[in-house]
């Protein structure tokens, strides 16, 4: 009587052997079983698996072999041009200098390189490059597997959308390329005609050489103009003191060129002075301390003595016109001149 009332009040699944007792006692987990993390594979299952399905796995994939082969054949072939310019961070010397911290020069030669990067990528070289090239033209636009403009293409408004569509397939296709501690920067440029693709990289490497010698030469043109004006003025104020009277060095500026750095030559300006028959040697130069810090110099030598009778200096801060015509009469003023 006991039995039959905890069986029906606290269990109510049939007893083993009946209905589903087996299937109770296989869901059940086994007390004396130990756990097992972790991810098994059955490699007996997987095999018999592609063993039975082994004929539509081949079929698919010889399918989508065929697939690749027949887009590769018929996909336009592209061609890539290369060219390879190197990349200096050097500034043109208008006057001989003494750098002290030579490593302050190349300081910001990340930011330079940088900046180089982003003119190379630029629309104003993509317009020079298409220029030189004359690609603004439907001929340019079927080379690079377009259609080309429909329409006419003499009018303002067509011009200015033909020169837009030129200028973004020059800097869409062009692929700039700096390695991790080089300066050498490879130009490539993608084109399904293979002539096109070479003439177009090395455009883009000529228009940037000619656009940095341009640079150059008219940055010291007009250094060499601005600092013809400021000697012209010094030996001016110079000769007005009445302290000073300047010879001609013409006649021994061939003796000048070959001596070089004037201040440097261990007192070799004195015996040009003396064929000169000048009483005193004066020479000046320009010191870098920093990028926007530098400093200028004055020595002056007895020809008779070789002794040094005078010797200033100024410092400058920021490399602007108006920096060196300030320490320029500061020098003057407050060092040679000075009462």
């Amino acid at each position: 009587m006991s039995d039959t009332i905890n069986n029906a009040i606290g269990d109510d699944r049939p007893r083993n052997g009946g209905r589903y007792g087996d299937r109770y006692a296989e869901a059940l987990p086994d007390p004396n079983a130990t756990e097992e993390g972790g991810f098994s594979l059955n490699i007996p299952l997987i095999l018999s698996t592609l063993r039975r399905n082994a004929i539509p796995i081949a079929a698919i994939i010889a399918v989508c072999m065929l697939f690749g082969i027949v887009k590769t054949m018929l996909s336009t072939r592209i061609y890539r041009g290369s060219a390879v310019v190197q990349i200096e961070q050097q500034s043109a010397n208008i006057v001989d200098t003494e750098a002290v911290d030579p490593v302050a020069s190349i300081a910001d030669s990340n930011r330079f390189l940088q900046t180089q990067l982003a003119i190379l990528k630029s629309r104003s070289l993509a317009e020079r490059v298409a220029d030189r090239l004359k690609l603004y033209n439907n001929a340019f636009l079927v080379q690079m597997g377009g259609s080309g403009l429909s329409g006419d293409a003499s009018g303002p408004e067509a011009k200015a959308i033909l020169k837009d569509t030129v200028v973004a397939l020059l800097q869409g296709h062009l692929n700039v390329d700096l390695p991790a501690n080089s300066r050498a920067v490879t130009l490539s440029f993608d084109s399904p005609d293979p002539k096109l693709a070479a003439s177009v990289a090395n455009g883009f490497a000529d228009a940037y050489i000619s656009g940095n010698l341009e640079r150059k030469f008219d940055s010291s043109a007009y250094a060499r103009s601005f600092l013809a004006q400021q000697l012209v003025t010094t030996r001016q104020r110079l000769e007005e003191s009445g302290r000073f009277q300047l010879v001609d060095t013409a006649p021994v500026a061939e003796e000048i060129d070959a001596a070089g750095i004037l201040w440097s030559c261990n007192g070799c300006e004195v015996g040009i002075a003396k064929r000169l028959d000048a009483e005193l040697a004066m020479v000046g130069w320009v010191q870098k301390v920093s990028n926007l810090m530098l400093n200028f110099n004055v020595v002056i030598r007895d020809t008779a003595t070789r002794e040094q009778v005078f010797a200033g200096s100024v410092d400058i801060r920021g490399n602007t016109d108006e920096s060196w015509r300030h320490g320029i009469r500061y020098l003057l003023k407050n060092r040679l001149l000075k009462e």
